[in-house]
């Protein structure tokens, strides 16, 4: 039951197609290698303030439930707080604090600027996946590949 989730993630995201159980637990098992060397690499060099709170949980999962209305809300909660979306989780937390401590204007003027880079490059990312493609679209009907 546990690791429903998970699979649920991993066939939303997967480009493939899956021909067997196989295939699912093989990307399972590649998906949480991943998951595991980031969380060791982030755990160590992780600073104090960033620990992740029940907000920003809340956040991720109503994010969801924006992108996908039909999911629920069980489902949502689950997902962010899963393995698969530990990293999206803290790019939240880390934002919220980014933004929350911003009172300089080159601080603003900095963050816009990351910002906006992140988003062409997670715009070419999508572009180059015709299953993310599908999602956006899917997900954001008004969306359109550059």
């Amino acid at each position: 039951m546990a690791n429903i989730p998970k699979c649920l993630a991993a066939i939303k995201n997967s480009a493939e197609s899956f021909q067997s159980e196989t295939d699912l637990i093989v990307l399972l098992d590649l998906a949480e290698t991943l998951t595991a060397e980031t969380a060791e690499d982030s755990s160590s060099g992780e600073a104090p303030g960033q620990e992740i709170e029940g907000v920003e949980m809340d956040y991720l999962a109503s994010l969801l439930l924006k992108c996908y209305p039909d999911m629920p809300q069980t489902t949502a909660d689950a997902l962010a707080g899963s393995d698969v979306l530990a990293p999206s989780l803290q790019a939240v937390a880390a934002t919220g604090l980014a933004l929350r401590d911003a009172k300089a204007d080159f601080v603003i003027t900095a963050l816009y600027t990351l910002f906006e880079q992140k988003l062409d490059e997670i715009e070419q990312i999508i572009a180059s996946n015709p299953a993310f493609i599908k999602a956006m679209q899917l997900s954001h009907p008004d969306w359109k590949p550059d």
